[in-house]
């Protein structure tokens, strides 16, 4: 499917429509799918200072709408195995596949409402994968520069064993000793997998101590509070714990978020289980 998306006009044109569901083995294993239309509608949802989200979908119905076979799995119920082919150019963020009955493009009320493009990484849809079928897109672009370059989107059916990009963090130490009043310092690493690139930022989700009280916790700063981290690569944050002289003693649970904001390809955590990567850390205030 050719895409070429012109945001300030609200343009996007496409090819002609085409249902593809393959042979009756690929029908049985993968399902199909089913393109909406020629001409595919681009309006403006929402837009702050850096981004803009731009709903795309078909004048009388979805974009395209994915079609489960009887069979998924084993004993699971329908559901469509596809795989997406894009190419993203200048000024694209990220694109998303969202319900076009329910068109929310992803943010930080509803993270979940959509599933994540990434280019030759396959989906599930139905009963098992993202629940929608009749799909539309939501591309988050560069909110300077109204035009984006032309690209191409092509959905084929099958599987892929291709990991989408991601991170993980790990910490200098186990747990923290802090004296009461004092302050500790102790080293926040996060590590690109599978070519992530993005920027990361770290901020307190909160502090609790074992019994679930949360009165005076200490609290946390982070120098820097965002990193760079480049394609299957390392960088890291020093974290300063400090606790006041009303802290209790004892242990306390310090959890840290580590989201994503912006990378090529890649805006949020949105699309993933849940929007921020949590970490947590034991403190004990001496």
């Amino acid at each position: 499917m050719l895409v070429v998306l012109i945001v300030e006009s609200s343009l996007l044109l496409g090819v002609n429509v085409q249902r593809y569901v393959g042979g009756y083995f690929q029908a049985y294993q993968f399902g199909g799918f089913q393109y909406g239309c020629s001409n595919l509608q681009a309006s403006t949802v929402s837009n702050d200072s850096l981004i803009r989200w731009v709903r795309l979908t078909c004048p009388n119905g979805p974009a395209v709408r994915m079609l489960p076979n009887g069979d998924c799995g084993v004993k699971e119920n329908p559901c469509a195995h596809v795989i997406p082919t894009y190419t993203s150019p200048r000024g694209l963020l990220g694109l998303y596949a969202i319900d076009h009955a329910n068109p929310a493009c992803p943010d930080n009320s509803h993270p979940y409402a959509g599933y994540l493009l990434i280019s030759g990484v396959g989906q599930v849809y139905g009963s098992w994968g993202f629940g929608a079928t009749d799909i539309d897109y939501c591309a988050v672009t560069k909110a300077s520069g109204g035009t984006v370059d032309g690209f191409s989107l092509q959905w084929t059916l099958g599987e892929t064993t291709t990991l989408p990009p991601s991170f993980h963090s790990s910490v200098s130490a186990s747990n923290v000793t802090v004296a009461h009043g004092g302050t500790a310092m102790f080293t926040m690493t996060v590590t690109s997998k599978n070519q992530f690139f993005g920027n990361l930022s770290f901020i307190e989700d909160r502090v609790i101590n074992a019994n679930g009280a949360s009165a005076f916790p200490p609290t946390l700063s982070f120098n820097p509070q965002s990193v760079i981290l480049k394609g299957d690569s390392t960088n890291s944050t020093v974290v300063t714990i400090q606790a006041s002289s009303y802290t209790s003693l004892g242990r306390w649970f310090a959890y840290v978020d580590i989201t994503p904001v912006y990378g090529v390809n890649y805006y949020g955590g949105y699309g993933y289980p849940y929007s921020s990567y949590q970490t947590t850390v034991e403190v004990y205030v001496t």
